[in-house]
């Protein structure tokens, strides 16, 4: 899950997303994206489902997102 579950744009700031992983996992890329527009990317060495992760996405990447959910998603490197 994610924490806020929706956004209200547009943003006076950036926004900090704060979210669960569902299984260990080492080595990942942690990709946060709204259609085809990515809008953050980071490297994580690893994550574990007992942690609260976070990351930022910076102001100027929430400008003109496509009518679509934001979606958090990791991937392994």
């Amino acid at each position: 899950y994610t924490v806020p579950q929706r956004l209200n744009l547009p943003q006076a700031e950036d926004v900090r997303i704060f979210f669960r992983i569902g299984q260990v996992a080492e080595k990942v890329n942690i990709l946060v994206r709204c259609g085809d527009k990515l809008l953050y990317k980071g490297a994580k060495p690893k994550v574990l489902p007992g942690e609260m992760e976070s990351v930022t996405v910076k102001l100027s990447a929430l400008s003109d997102l496509p009518d679509e959910p934001v979606v958090v998603s990791i991937e392994r490197r």
